[in-house]
């Protein structure tokens, strides 16, 4: 069984960038992976987690 949304219910979403994003925002955001990087614990072989570094195209 598929979600799906009619028009009544559709969300309005609009573009942001990441220095906008704020918890009652329903926006997106194009981003590029910079950096990816996971974190293996010595004498194990699988990593306990994995870790993203995300950025728009806004320049500083």
């Amino acid at each position: 069984m598929a979600l799906t949304l009619t028009d009544k219910d559709s969300i309005k979403l609009i573009h942001a960038r990441l220095a906008q994003l704020r918890p009652s925002l329903r926006a997106y955001v194009i981003v590029r992976v910079a950096r990816k990087w996971e974190t293996i614990l010595p004498a194990q072989t699988e990593p306990i987690n994995g870790d993203l570094l995300l950025v728009d195209g806004m320049i500083c």
